[in-house]
């Protein structure tokens, strides 16, 4: 490049290969726009105009920009920036979108679940240490509800709201107590029920006793119990099955994804914690589990990682600039773009739309950053030319303008693919990073070179690496051969590639913190939320009738262990309808028969011939219709208020009502969704993960291979050769082949975050690719495009491949994608290009061109 602006020759006498390319492409037409998209001459005396007065003007013009970035800065805070996955995804009836906001609106993010634990001691003293829990977690303001169990005045209540109405929660209140009136479950009942008389709790509860003989009570209570899990009750406090663990479900005031506020109330529980531990003589033990735990220590492992990355990638940048650049002013001038176009991006996002998601703003801020390979690009050349710095600048300009142009048209047309997304998350992150692009495109142009003229180094500074790159350069039939090779061996090893669309392994994933978390549920029996029956419907009556069907449905499904365990409110509010069906089938009771089977057990038993009158005139009311069926409103404010308000959403809409289920480990969805009625929804984390998030990254592999193609097809019409704009796209190819090929091989699954990766291979590679023909294309090459391709790979290796050593899984994917594919991208460019351009292109030069003697 220099040698070109120059008009100096300089040594450096390459291999092989760069003596048949001064031969072939020396007399050949150097690389034009055709006439539809020349440059104009004016324009660029346009631009130098501009760039004249900035470099009259230079504390102006940082004025102007400090001013431009702080109200544009001022715009994009006004971002609104989402954090629900469901965003991201594909909307209306049964789509992914909203099966993941069910997900996330009647699962556990936002619970703790509070374990308390007394070693050696008694249940009595794990209660009291409960007592004194609760007054602490209250004490800390923290949370807006804690749950420890049903308070006796709220038993009471849920017993004489549920009770008169008991024969409606029976599937069949005929069969029930036909099958109850058998002689040996009879004479069971009658028994149990005289030692339950003769207990001291008796006196008070005669008459109710009394109203039971068949033992329907015991069965419903613990049918009710089984619906929070495998608890005890003990003074008000949830105890495990063991009777030595207690219980607290905790909502705190604010949501899991603050992660300031999940960290302050990490805080606060240790705290209470080693409070606890002291009264408790040292043996109290607390842990808690849930999304505020989860989403705290995620929050720190990033800072951590964010932190690493920047010293490490800080370091790499400041090396990289010394060493080429002898300074760090340009380092800083070089950023200018970037943050124009970051900035810029965000702004207009807060235009067009008003809010973004924060993984778009990550990612695509990310793929801006490819932004900073033209000043880079431009600044390395300029540096290595002699001279004033204004003019080398303007030459230098000149002379790069078309193949930055290339890079920047090729780059923005691969994200402008993202628009053919099914996803919004993919359209999204296309336009903020297109949008960022070009600006950041535009103020490379109309920036970098007058300032860097004016406020950078004023002397050249010649890089002596640049001609020894040269030499890296494989002959023409090696550099065939090997690329045949890696596309081959790339190709192949990707059929193994696994999409995996699991939304967890993206987080920091600590080990203890899990086993934690499964230990609680096990310990409590609690679900996990992970498995979720949505049934709706206009009403909530119509929406409880559709419930009601799906507790019918699954039952043979529980019963042969497909499912292994479900939480609904079928067996606890059944629709009205349904209870009036179950009354209908209750006056198909033979009631003389009934009577006479009870009174001769009752006989035997030593009961009177009348102790049981309040049990028949229940029987008798139901059946005339005489008993009102069971509202949900009327459990509200009783023990199982609780476990209503979470199953059941109402909007203008509509109504939902939610059972969660638990599937056994490799039982079928099909086979779950198959028995389901038609107004209910199975909504599954792991089939949402598999059909729906997975396809994120496997549309972006996609549209990455569209976007290549559609390269070739714009560079062919620019270059007038398709064996040129091959070569200029086969490094982002390459790249991409070989990096999911590599994935495939270290066992690591292409994931959301991986997948955004590779659009930033395909703009890097697609860059390299123009870089080093540009350099190429030289009567002398002389390496100073190669060292370009070389120093912009290892700022975005600095940046973002340094992240494949973070614990985060997003950030490690990320690094991981990234690190691969620039790497492979700057060596096919640097190693195999120069001998493909060789062979290639031999002979579209010898016949574009004349021979003349040499």
């Amino acid at each position: 490049m220099a040698a070109r602006l120059s008009g100096e020759r300089r040594g450096g006498d390459g291999r092989h290969v760069f003596r048949v390319l001064r031969s072939t492409l020396c007399y050949g037409a150097p690389l034009h726009f055709p006439r539809s998209m020349g440059v104009p001459m004016n324009a660029l005396s346009r631009l130098f105009s501009i760039h004249e007065k900035i470099r009259a003007h230079t504390r102006w013009t940082v004025v102007i920009c400090l001013l431009t970035l702080g109200l544009t800065g001022a715009v994009a805070s006004r971002i609104r920036l989402d954090d629900n996955i469901a965003s991201l995804l594909p909307g209306g009836p049964g789509s992914p979108g909203e099966a993941a906001r069910l997900l996330s609106e009647f699962g556990a993010l936002d619970t703790l679940l509070i374990d308390l634990s007394l070693p050696g001691g008694s249940r009595d003293e794990l209660v009291s240490l409960g007592d004194d829990l609760l007054q602490r977690l209250r004490a800390t303001g923290q949370f807006a509800q804690l749950y420890t169990g049903p308070r006796q005045d709220e038993l009471m209540k849920l017993g004489g709201v549920v009770l008169p109405r008991r024969l409606f929660l029976l599937e069949d209140p005929r069969a029930e107590i036909e099958s109850r009136l058998a002689p040996e479950r009879l004479r069971k009942s009658l028994s149990d029920l005289k030692v339950s008389l003769t207990s001291p709790q008796a006196l008070g509860m005669k008459q109710m006793l009394l109203s039971d003989p068949l033992g329907l009570n015991g069965d419903l209570l613990a049918r009710l119990a089984r619906q929070g899990g495998d608890l005890q009750l003990e003074r008000g406090h949830l105890l495990s099955a063991n009777g030595e663990h207690l219980l607290v479900v905790a909502t705190p005031k604010h949501r899991a994804l603050d992660v300031d506020a999940s960290q302050a109330l990490m805080n606060e529980l240790s705290r209470v914690a080693g409070e606890l531990k002291q009264h408790g003589s040292g043996r109290a033990e607390l842990r808690w589990v849930g999304g505020p735990r989860f989403a705290s220590e995620s929050a720190a492992a990033i800072r951590q990682d964010i932190s690493d990355n920047f010293i490490l990638s800080t370091a790499v940048m400041l090396a990289v600039f010394l060493l080429r650049f002898r300074g760090l002013r340009l380092l800083i001038l070089a950023s200018v773009p970037l943050a124009f176009g970051v900035v810029g991006g965000i702004a207009a996002m807060v235009l067009l739309q008003g809010h973004m998601h924060g993984l778009t703003l990550g990612f695509g801020s990310a793929l801006v950053g490819i932004a900073m390979d033209y000043p880079l690009h431009l600044i390395n050349c300029a540096a290595a030319q002699p001279g004033d710095r204004a003019q080398a600048y303007e030459s230098t300009t000149r002379a790069v303008f078309q193949g930055l142009c290339l890079g920047f048209f090729t780059t923005a047309m691969g994200f402008a693919a993202l628009l053919l997304s099914d996803f919004p998350a993919l359209r999204e992150l296309a336009w903020f990073s297109s949008i960022g692009l070009i600006l950041a495109f535009v103020c490379n142009f109309l920036l970098v070179p007058p300032l860097c003229a004016r406020l950078g180094p004023q002397g050249p500074s010649p890089s002596s690496m640049a001609p020894r790159l040269l030499r890296f350069a494989l002959p023409p039939r090696v550099a065939l051969v090997t690329t045949i090779v890696l596309l081959f061996l790339g190709g192949w090893l990707a059929r193994s590639l696994v999409f995996d669309g699991d939304l967890r392994k993206l987080d920091s994933q600590n080990a203890r913190t899990l086993a934690d978390y499964q230990e609680v549920l096990a310990l409590f029996n609690q679900p996990s939320s992970s498995s979720l029956v949505v049934s709706s419907g206009k009403t909530l009556q119509d929406a409880l009738r559709v419930n009601d069907e799906v507790a019918r449905a699954l039952e043979p499904l529980r019963r042969s262990g497909v499912i292994t365990s479900t939480s609904s409110l079928a067996g606890l509010v059944p629709a009205v309808a349904t209870q009036r069906e179950r009354a209908e089938k209750l006056r198909g009771l033979d009631l003389d028969a009934a009577r006479q089977r009870l009174a001769t057990a009752s006989a035997e038993t030593g009961f009177s011939a009348t102790a049981f009158g309040r049990f028949w005139d229940e029987l008798s009311a139901v059946t005339r219709g005489e008993v009102a069926p069971l509202e949900p409103a009327e459990l509200q404010e009783t023990a199982v208020g609780m476990l209503l308000s979470r199953a059941v959403r109402c909007e203008d809409s509509g109504c939902r009502v939610v059972t969660m289920l638990e599937r056994a480990p490799g039982s079928s969805i099909e086979t779950i969704s198959a028995v389901l009625p038609e107004a209910a929804q199975l909504v599954d984390s792991e089939a949402l993960a598999n059909r729906a998030v997975a396809e994120i990254p496997r549309q972006i592999a996609l549209l990455c291979m569209l976007g290549i193609f559609g390269n070739v097809i714009f560079l062919s019409w620019v270059y007038r050769s398709i064996p040129k704009a091959v070569l200029t796209c086969l490094p982002c190819a390459v790249a991409l082949v070989l990096t999911v090929g590599l994935m495939a091989l270290l066992g690591m699954p292409l994931n959301l975050v991986s997948a955004g990766g590779l659009v930033l291979v395909f703009g890097c590679g697609v860059d390299y690719g123009i870089f080093a023909l540009e350099g190429l294309s030289e009567h002398q090459p002389d390496g100073v495009e190669q060292l370009g391709v070389l120093l912009a790979a290892f700022t975005t290796l600095a940046g973002f491949g340094t992240l494949a050593i973070a614990q985060n899984g997003a950030m490690r994917a990320l690094g991981v994608s990234t690190g691969l594919g620039t790497a492979i991208s700057a060596a096919v460019a640097l190693v195999l290009l120069p001998g493909l351009a060789t062979g290639w292109l031999r002979r579209g030069a010898s016949s574009a061109s004349t021979p003349h003697p040499q």
